[in-house]
């Protein structure tokens, strides 16, 4: 039995006395995050051991430090740090200030920084903050980080360990996936192919009202309606990103739940972002699909393969004579000049997947089983 550790996600009720608390608490943190960029701009040293040198030193320097949990801030220090070696090694943008109106709060609790009395969060402090409970917690949980979102809602989000059971799948068999833009994935079995949802563009049109406003007052942001308008952006676009993550989930594990075997394209949706195919890739968020396929094959027990995406889309995959030369993405047919075959151009990239793999495509009408077994 595998133990695996997850999070379990429950919003939070804070009355008054704890948002004072909470909004006094990430200010402590927020200055000890800023002093840690402040050091890592100037090139000094940011080891974890020197900045919890300095965060003894800071606190014994300033009272109103000093009179703030220590939890949350060591935390940062680790945020900081784990930021710092996510720069380097090339994942995300170097740290930066967490400026008082534009940060949304965050603290990380360690088993020393909260409890869970009478179904309540205690947070170091003296912080108690009800929370709703739409599902039981697996196991005693080992940290909490409290946040709040864009549209002002506040989260708890605990660290739990929970024993993983393999569930049991319908049937057996091998599928090939390719991610595209017009079909989000197009799998060599068409009933489960992933087909773009228009819940996003009915959205469209509320979110764009709602931006407008910002934008006739966004010269003074301190304004009542500035913050109305963008407090309704937040909600819908929250509401947008659930629905695509349940749509995601549960089409990943219908797929999971009746192959043995998937064969996807390692496709790394990042580079989209600065193209003309930016808002399609941001609608049909594969990336995120991508993590989900890869949880639910966890789930079931399938065996998850990511293949090079390149040569996929020039490839046959009846007879495997490459194109000459590169597929414009406008035209969508694959005509292969060498046994005539002519398909779907996200099919036959998806039939690669399944002879790349190396599975027995014998169950595939018109793929080639000579190469998956040299494969």
């Amino acid at each position: 039995m595998i133990c695996m550790k997850l999070r379990y996600q429950y919003k939070l009720r804070p009355g008054r006395q704890a948002l004072a608390l909470l909004t006094a608490q990430y200010d402590a943190t927020r200055w000890v995050w800023n002093q840690c960029v402040e050091r890592f701009t100037k090139h000094q040293d940011t080891s974890q051991t020197v900045l919890h040198r300095l965060l003894t030193k800071w606190r014994s320097e300033n009272s109103w430090l000093t009179a703030q949990p220590v939890v949350p801030q060591q935390q940062i220090i680790r945020d900081f740090v784990a930021a710092k070696n996510a720069f380097f090694k090339g994942q995300r943008k170097p740290p930066r200030f967490k400026a008082a109106k534009r940060s949304l709060p965050s603290l990380n609790y360690t088993l020393r920084g909260f409890s869970l009395p009478d179904g309540r969060l205690r947070l170091a402090g003296g912080v108690i903050i009800p929370v709703v409970w739409s599902r039981d917690l697996p196991s005693e949980p080992s940290s909490v980080r409290v946040y709040q979102d864009a549209a002002g809602w506040w989260w708890a989000s605990f660290v739990v360990e929970r024993q993983h059971q393999v569930k049991s799948r319908q049937r057996d068999g091998a599928i090939g996936i390719d991610w595209g833009v017009k079909t989000p994935a197009k799998t060599t079995d068409g009933q489960f192919d992933l087909h773009y949802s228009q819940r996003a563009r009915r959205s469209a049109a509320a979110l764009k009202r709602e931006q407008r406003k910002m934008a006739r007052h966004r010269a003074k942001r301190d304004w009542q309606p500035y913050r109305k308008a963008k407090a309704k952006a937040a909600t819908i676009q929250r509401t947008v990103r659930w629905q695509r993550k349940e749509q995601a989930r549960s089409w990943a594990q219908h797929v999971a739940a009746n192959h043995l075997h998937i064969a996807c394209e390692d496709f790394k949706p990042a580079f989209l972002a600065t193209t003309r195919m930016a808002r399609k890739a941001a609608e049909n968020a594969i990336g995120l699909v991508k993590t989900e396929l890869a949880q639910a094959a966890q789930d079931y027990g399938a065996t998850l393969h990511l293949i090079d995406p390149k040569y996929t889309t020039m490839d046959c995959s009846t007879c495997g004579t490459r194109a000459k030369r590169r597929i414009e993405l406008s035209q969508r047919t694959y005509a292969c000049n060498h046994c005539g075959t002519s398909i779907d151009r996200d099919l036959n990239a998806a039939r690669n997947m399944i002879i790349r793999a190396g599975f027995n495509p014998a169950d595939h009408d018109g793929l080639r089983p000579q190469l998956a077994e040299a494969a």
